[in-house]
């Protein structure tokens, strides 16, 4: 039954016709565009082409600013929590030890905003066309946890579609190699906004209007312990937190971790002595020498923080509950 326009007006809408309602929804904020790009890795051939569709990071941001449903729910300055006792307390990474730092290296007025990655192999299509990809989904560490843990808040905006590649000819053994390449290489394309932002700053705009003078540090990335295991550049049965190797999973000692710095000094060794383009050479001196898994180029190695250095892995890829608590790294991931 529909309703009479006497009763329209006592719902105390903030529309009473569909013109009104129309203006209302284009005053919404839209969606970044999608845009396509063909990648592809020299030497090798691939069953079909390989398409990049991605969106521009620093939108994605600027969208997840304007949303309605985060206003107020958007911290822009770190802060620290004391309890009755005096005692600081930690909840949201805003009130981190690492956001007050950060925010120490940030010129006067400047607002920091914690860059947060996910990605996970998916399948697209079931039935036909087999198609597959890895969803990248980007937000920011700056939401309030309530609601950046609650799925229908959608705080995470999807990024890109990573291509899953299935390479003709290629010798065995080197598929996942070659498959990490072209992992790093999409990302370090598509976060390169995100990183000039990192260094040089970008005006960004809130949903009250208000602009803002940001830097966008890289501060996690969500995935699970293989995909972490890949993205930081180690080979497999290494942590890819610490650089214990399987035979001293169950040493009582305390390990060095990973760090960006030791990543890259042994890059720069492997390529002084041997050539990238290579590929089955390049990666077997990686494993043996480094314990690496064959990438020359990581997505993360010109990322820098406001203070000048690079994120180590062990501070961006976080323990993972289901391989490291629930099935136990040793039990699920080695054998």
């Amino acid at each position: 039954m529909p309703l009479i326009p006497f009763q329209i007006t006592g719902l105390a809408l903030s529309f009473y016709c569909a013109r009104t309602l129309c203006g209302k929804v284009e005053l919404l904020p839209s969606r970044p565009p999608w845009k396509s790009t063909t990648v592809s890795i020299p030497g090798y051939t691939t069953k079909d082409p390989l398409v990049l569709y991605y969106q521009d990071p620093m939108e994605c941001i600027e969208f997840l600013m304007k949303n309605p449903l985060f206003s107020g729910k958007i911290q822009y300055q770190p802060r620290q929590d004391f309890n009755v006792s005096g005692d600081c307390t930690y909840g949201d990474w805003i009130t981190s030890d690492g956001a007050w730092d950060l925010q120490c290296h940030l010129p006067s007025h400047s607002t920091l905003l914690g860059i947060t990655l996910s990605s996970d192999k998916t399948r697209l299509s079931a039935m036909t066309g087999d198609r597959v990809a890895h969803p990248l989904l980007i937000t920011l560490a700056n939401i309030d946890s309530s609601v950046w843990s609650s799925i229908t808040s959608h705080a995470f905006s999807l990024l890109a579609l990573l291509p899953v590649p299935k390479f003709v000819g290629i010798k065995k053994g080197l598929h996942g190699v070659v498959e990490n390449r072209l992992t790093h290489s999409c990302l370090d394309f598509i976060t390169h906004p995100l990183k000039i932002a990192s260094q040089d700053r970008a005006w960004l705009s809130d949903y009250a209007g208000n602009t803002h003078f940001c830097f966008t540090p890289l501060v996690a990335y969500i995935v699970n312990t293989p995909e972490a295991t890949a993205l930081t550049g180690v080979a497999g049965k290494t942590s890819h937190l610490t650089m214990a190797t399987f035979r001293e999973f169950g040493d009582p000692i305390q390990h060095q971790p990973w760090t960006a710095a030791s990543i890259l000094t042994s890059l720069n060794t492997l390529a002084s002595e041997f050539d990238p383009s290579q590929v089955a050479t390049y990666t077997s001196n990686a494993k043996a020498l480094f314990r690496l898994n064959g990438v020359n180029l990581q997505f993360w190695h010109d990322w820098f923080l406001p203070d000048g250095t690079l994120p180590n892995p062990h501070q961006i890829f976080p323990i993972e509950i289901l391989h490291h608590l629930h099935k136990s790294f040793w039990d699920h991931n080695v054998k």
